[in-house]
């Protein structure tokens, strides 16, 4: 299963890996190509390919983020509860932050504003939503944990949660343990998101369940970050062969799921607990520890250090970007498509460079 030891601490590839994966999530929430009059155009299969690339992007960042935390528990054995301390605290800043921030910008701001104007409709609707939000909280304090006050934020909690989990049983020397147990906690997760999916389209008769990733988004993400763990745990690398087999085995699974769902008119899936994401992400993950140097020097290393921050801040920024939309579809509808997703990464990325380099704020990123 494995290969070479783990000898180098510069991982350009991770870097170059965080952004493609940054970008990944912008194009799933920014879905260029799939709505309007690109339904039944040829551009709608590029969209599709967008979509399917999203969805990898969370797994990877939470493999890579275990990676780095299995390499910290082998270089600090025995301080791993003074590790999971620090990073409880700073995952827990950047949720706390961030919630404050999506506590004032609800969804759809940006829409509001073009229907309404400033006043009527930006003014009112952030006022509105601000004093909606304790009693939300107070209502669904369970849900508020585990997503906070967008539903993108679900990823630190679960991170955190997972990370805390993984900790427990190296305290408890059961580590042989987590592979298995996280792998049963992703299949109740991809029963759980399916029977939710088909409650959604009225093919069961049970009663709604609660959103599966505001409620339980650590079984989704443990599997992945304890994958990660283990081989920064291990200092191994997997295979290249096997790496690769998964990245092709993924690509096609997605497909096909993809064209399973499309033939039925449903939605495109938008998780991550389907078997060809899975493969795809580990896959790509082991691709980019075998080859650590990828990438290195070029500006999509560079920006990898700054992907946290553009992921966490480029909702409220989608919104913003979308108030250009009335000028540049009216003059091109598909260079809209193309601009809306490039737009707010880059305008994300410029924030997150921009709160970097103020020290009283460099705690958002």
């Amino acid at each position: 299963m494995t290969q070479n030891a783990v000898k180098i601490r510069s991982w350009s590839s991770i870097e170059v890996l965080r952004t493609l994966a940054c970008f990944g999530v912008v194009c799933l929430h920014t879905r260029p190509f799939l709505d309007g009059p690109f339904r039944d155009s040829p551009w709608y299969a590029a969209g599709v390919a967008l979509h399917a690339w999203g969805r990898f992007a969370v797994p990877v960042f939470f493999m890579i983020s275990g990676f780095f935390f299995g390499n910290a528990c082998r270089e600090n054995a025995g301080e791993e509860g003074r590790l999971l301390r620090r990073f409880a605290l700073k995952v827990g800043r950047y949720f706390l932050l961030w919630c404050a921030v999506y506590a004032v910008f609800p969804d759809r701001w940006a829409e509001i504003t073009l229907e309404r104007g400033f006043k009527n409709g930006l003014i009112k609707t952030l006022s509105w939503h601000l004093a909606d939000v304790p009693g939300e909280i107070a209502g669904h304090f369970w849900a508020f944990l585990m997503s906070g006050t967008q539903l993108h934020l679900w990823f630190l909690p679960a991170l955190l949660v997972s990370v805390a989990i993984i900790v427990f049983f190296v305290k408890m020397r059961r580590i042989g343990l987590l592979l298995p147990l996280s792998a049963a906690g992703f299949v109740l997760a991809a029963w759980w998101g399916r029977y939710e999916f088909l409650v959604a389209h009225g093919q069961t008769f049970l009663p709604q369940p609660n959103y599966l990733l505001s409620r339980l988004g650590f079984l989704c993400g443990l599997v992945y970050v304890v994958w990660g763990w283990r081989y920064g745990f291990k200092k191994e690398v997997p295979r290249r062969g096997l790496s690769i087999a998964c990245v092709l085995a993924g690509i096609a699974a997605m497909a096909i799921e993809e064209a399973a769902f499309a033939s039925r008119d449903y939605q495109l899936i938008s998780d991550n607990i389907m078997p060809g994401v899975a493969l795809f992400s580990i896959g790509v993950f082991g691709l980019a520890l075998h080859f650590p140097k990828a990438g290195q020097g070029t500006p999509l290393e560079r920006w990898g250090i700054y992907t946290l921050g553009i992921y966490l801040g480029h909702i409220v920024v989608r919104e913003a970007v979308a108030l250009s939309k009335p000028a540049i579809a009216g003059l091109s509808p598909w260079g809209w498509e193309i601009f809306f997703p490039f737009g707010v990464f880059f305008v994300s990325l410029g924030l997150a460079i921009l709160l970097r380099k103020m020290p009283f704020l460099r705690a958002w990123v």
